[in-house]
C-alpha cells in the first residue's frame, strides 16, 4: 500500500509536470508567432498598457509637422488603448528572434490599419462581420495572418472602398509607436547586430528591436516563478488530508497546498469573510466526498484503448487527423481564369476543405481531453484505490481538483472510473439508475416515476442492445 512518502513523491511529479506544461505552452506560442500569448507577455501588457496609452494620447495632442504629422493623422482613426495593445503585441511577437526594425514597425502599422478598416467594415455590415468573427471562434482560429486575409477578402467582396495605406505609411505609424514605447518603458532597445550571410567572412549589419537586459532578467525570473504556479493536479494515492481550514487540507506538500487551497481564486475580501465564518458543515461535507476511494474500471479502459488505437470513433473522436483532399484545379490557374466546370469543382472542394478544417480543429481539442483521460487512467490503473481532492469555487460549488479524469469529467472520464468499494444499489439506487438511464436516452421530459417505468418496460431491449 502507498504511504505518505509515495504521496509526496507523486506531488513532486505534479509540480514537475506543471513546469514542463508551462514551458511547452510558452514555446508553442513563441514558435507560432504568438509571443503576446505567453504568460510573461500577458503580465507585461497588463502593466504597460495604460502608460503607453497615455504616451500615445500625449503624442496625438502635439502639432509637430513632417513624419510626426503624418503618423498623428493616421493614428487619429484608432483608439489610443487599441494602438498601445497592437504595439505591445507586435513587439512581443518578436521578442525571441531579434526581428529587424523594418519588419516590426511594418507589422505594427498593418495591425493599426486593420483595426481602423475592420471597425469601419463592422459598422457598415455588423451582422455579416459578427458572423465571420463567430466562425473564427468556432474554428479556434488564432492566426492573425489568416484572419487578416479572410476579413480583407470579405471587405473587398462588400466593396468597402478602403484606401490601403502605403508601406511607408505603415512604417511611419509603427516607427512612431515603437519610439513612444522606448521613451515610455524600459522594455526594448534598438540595436545594431551583425548576421551571417552564409558566405565566407561576410556579415550584414541589421538594426533590430530586442528586450533590454532588465526586461530579459524580469522574464526569466517570472518564468521560474510562474512555472511553479500551475502544477498538474492529480488524484492522491493515499486519502487526502481532511480540510480543517481554507489553507489546511487536501494535498500534503507545502508547495501544492499553497497553489490548491480550499477556495479557487479567492480574493482578499472574500478570504477575510471565510476566515471569520463557521465552515464546520462545509468542511464536513467536502471531507466526506474526498474520503471516498475510487478505482479505474480496467475493462472499460482496455476497450477504450483498443477503440482509440484502431480509430473506431465509438464514443470518442477520431484518433487520426482528417485529410483535406488535393484541390482539383491546379494552383497555377487563377480563379478568374477558371472554366465553369473548374469553378464548380473548386467551389465544392473549398466548401469540403472548410468543413474538414473545422472538424479537424474540433477533433484536436477533443483529442487532448481523451488522451489525457486515457493516460491518467492507465497510470492509476496500477493502484487498487485512489482519492480525489475536492475544492470550492467562489460560489461554494464543489469540484474535484483534478481535470481530465474525475467523477465530474466528461462521459469518457466517468466511464473510466468506479467506486473502489462497491455496494449493492438496493431499491432506491436502482430507481435512480433507471431515471439516469431514461435521461441519457432523452426520455427526460416526464416525471421520475414515468422515467423509471419506461426503463422497466424496455429493460429486455436495453440488455439486448448492451449484449450486441
Amino acid at each position: 500500500m502507498p504511504d505518505i512518502s509515495d504521496q509526496l513523491n507523486l506531488e513532486e511529479r505534479m509540480v514537475a509536470r506543471g513546469v514542463l506544461r508551462y514551458k511547452g505552452r510558452e514555446q508553442r506560442a513563441e514558435k507560432s508567432d504568438r509571443g503576446y500569448e505567453t504568460d510573461y507577455a500577458r503580465r507585461l501588457i497588463s502593466k504597460h498598457l495604460v502608460p503607453l496609452e497615455e504616451g500615445i494620447k500625449a503624442f496625438l495632442a502635439t502639432s509637430r509637422p513632417g513624419e510626426y504629422g503624418k503618423a498623428r493623422r493616421l493614428l487619429e482613426g484608432v483608439d489610443a488603448a487599441q494602438a498601445a495593445y497592437f504595439l505591445l503585441r507586435g513587439v512581443f511577437n518578436s521578442f525571441t528572434k531579434e526581428a529587424s526594425v523594418q519588419s516590426i514597425v511594418s507589422n505594427i502599422g498593418r495591425m493599426v490599419e486593420d483595426e481602423i478598416r475592420f471597425r469601419r467594415f463592422q459598422a457598415q455590415h455588423k451582422d455579416y462581420f459578427d458572423e465571420i468573427i463567430a466562425d473564427f471562434k468556432r474554428k479556434g482560429t488564432k492566426s492573425y495572418r489568416h484572419m487578416h486575409r479572410v476579413l480583407t477578402f470579405k471587405a473587398n467582396e462588400k466593396n468597402d472602398r478602403w484606401n490601403s495605406w502605403t508601406n511607408e505609411e505603415r512604417a511611419v505609424v509603427g516607427a512612431k509607436l515603437v519610439q513612444i514605447m522606448s521613451e515610455t518603458t524600459e522594455l526594448i532597445e534598438v540595436a545594431e547586430v551583425y548576421k551571417s550571410t552564409g558566405r565566407k567572412n561576410t556579415n550584414n549589419k541589421t538594426t533590430v528591436i530586442r528586450p533590454t537586459q532588465a526586461a530579459q532578467d524580469w522574464i526569466k525570473k517570472f518564468g521560474r516563478y510562474a512555472s511553479m504556479l500551475d502544477p498538474d493536479l492529480m488524484p492522491c494515492i493515499i486519502e487526502p488530508d481532511p480540510w480543517s481550514g481554507i489553507d489546511q487540507g487536501g494535498y500534503y506538500s507545502p508547495q501544492l497546498r499553497s497553489q490548491a487551497g480550499l477556495v479557487l481564486n479567492v480574493r482578499k475580501e472574500h478570504r477575510a469573510l471565510l476566515e471569520q465564518a463557521d465552515l464546520t458543515k462545509v468542511l464536513s461535507a467536502i471531507n466526506s466526498v474526498q474520503s471516498t476511494p475510487w478505482a479505474v474500471n480496467r475493462r472499460v479502459l482496455d476497450v477504450m484503448q483498443q477503440a482509440w488505437k484502431k480509430n473506431l470513433r465509438i464514443g470518442m473522436p477520431a484518433s487520426e487527423p482528417y485529410v483535406i483532399p488535393t484541390c482539383p484545379v491546379p494552383e497555377t490557374v487563377k480563379k478568374d481564369k477558371m472554366s465553369a466546370k473548374q469553378l464548380a469543382a473548386f467551389t465544392d472542394w473549398k466548401r469540403e476543405a472548410a468543413m474538414l478544417y473545422t472538424a479537424e480543429t474540433e477533433r484536436v481539442s477533443k483529442c487532448f481531453q481523451i488522451a489525457r483521460a486515457l493516460r491518467m487512467a492507465a497510470e492509476y490503473s496500477e493502484y487498487e484505490r485512489f482519492w480525489f481532492v475536492y475544492r470550492c469555487d467562489f460560489r461554494g460549488r464543489v469540484y474535484a481538483a483534478t481535470s481530465g479524469l474525475s467523477p465530474q469529467g466528461n462521459d469518457t472520464a466517468k466511464a473510466l472510473l468506479h467506486f473502489a468499494d462497491g455496494k449493492r444499489l438496493g431499491a432506491t439506487g436502482l430507481r435512480w439508475l433507471a431515471i439516469h438511464g431514461a435521461n441519457s436516452y432523452g426520455y427526460d421530459k416526464v416525471s421520475y416515476a414515468d422515467r423509471a417505468r419506461w426503463v422497466a418496460e424496455n429493460t429486455p431491449a436495453i440488455i439486448r442492445a448492451a449484449r450486441e
